[in-house]
């Protein structure tokens, strides 16, 4: 197990390696863009464990895209034992800035969900390296969190290379993209998370 934050926060993020890859997906396939998306899993003593996601949008979201994701994502998870735990994003840009967008759905989350909800910040330009987990976990108060993935990151980072040769970005879809396609997709992606599966 690979630490990605020197945090000694006593709370941690720990995140599968299909969410690790679903994340990492969303984010190449619109690499010029800001991506947001829910995290899925549960939570217990202390730590939040991150078993799926949610893809929301590839823009900075508006109207009431992120209310109606939102029940949806809710709706998904009712009838188990997983819940929303907060949400990810990235940005088409480095920055240390947060953007107002994200500050003002971290409220909402955070009205929504409690303070415990978590945020994810991803680095676009760690993307497929082997220097470090590509997230940054903090709660929606802004306490920072220790985040870990399941497996060494940098075997995880291998799958994330061979799932971008065999193109399998370009088969994710989110909300958004549902929501703006004819043939509308499948923000589920179902298919592309099982053709994930590592062990």
């Amino acid at each position: 197990m690979a630490a990605a934050s020197s945090s000694s926060a006593s709370r941690k993020i720990r995140i599968s390696d299909e969410a690790y890859l679903m994340i990492g997906l969303h984010a190449s396939k619109y690499p010029e863009n800001p991506v947001l998306g829910y995290l899925i899993g549960s939570e217990a003593n202390d730590q939040f464990d991150v078993s799926d996601i949610f893809p929301v949008s590839h823009s900075v979201p508006a109207g009431p895209i992120l209310e109606i994701s939102a029940e949806l994502a809710e709706r998904s998870v009712a009838q188990t034992s997983k819940k929303v735990l907060g949400f990810y994003y990235g940005l088409e840009y480095t920055s240390t800035m947060v953007p107002a967008y994200i500050e003002r759905i971290a409220a909402n989350l955070k009205n929504i969900l409690g303070a415990q909800a978590i945020a994810l910040q991803f680095k676009n330009n760690l993307l497929g390296t082997s220097k470090s987990l590509f997230v940054e976990g903090s709660l929606v108060t802004g306490s920072a969190v220790k985040t870990e993935s399941v497996s060494l990151v940098t075997d995880v980072n291998q799958h994330f290379t061979d799932s971008i040769t065999h193109q399998r970005h370009l088969l994710l879809c989110d909300f958004e993209e549902h929501m703006n396609c004819d043939s509308f997709g499948d923000y589920f992606n179902k298919e592309l998370v099982a053709s994930l599966k590592i062990r």
